[in-house]
């Protein structure tokens, strides 16, 4: 599968994800939103920022201990894929996209950079008046 044909339904998938999270957690807004990849180039997600879901990991780690204050605790936690409470609420829908992803690598014959490069070309794919909520 050619490159632009990835891209093509990763912002569809992409899109559909995030108007479900809006749609679904209307009453917590949202800040941010990106793609997440791991460490194996096969695998992508995508993670929204909110601040009730910022509040909720904040409470939460500093009930364990895990920060001084909150305040070094909001800052650290703002923009961490991995403790956001949405990270894996849509992964389900980005399967097809893992598969073409790791597709497209094996092709290739390559060695995965950390990170796929897909920006500017997807994100000026993506129009926000496509998705519910902004």
């Amino acid at each position: 599968m050619p490159i632009n044909l990835f891209r093509e339904k990763l912002v569809a998938v992409s899109v559909q994800a995030a108007t479900q999270t809006i749609q679904n957690h209307a009453n917590d807004p949202v800040y941010g939103y990106g793609l997440f990849t791991g460490d194996a180039y096969g695998y992508i997600s995508d993670c929204i920022f909110s601040e009730r879901g910022l509040r909720q990991v904040v409470k939460e780690y500093q009930e364990k201990g895990f920060y001084p204050d909150d305040e070094t605790a909001y800052r650290d936690l703002k923009w961490s894929p991995c403790d956001s409470p949405y990270q894996l609420e849509n992964e389900g829908l980005y399967a097809e996209c893992c598969h073409i992803l790791w597709d497209l690598w094996e092709d290739a014959g390559q060695k995965c950079p950390r990170r796929l490069n897909i920006d500017p070309p997807c994100r000026s794919n993506i129009d926000p008046g496509r998705v519910a909520g902004f």
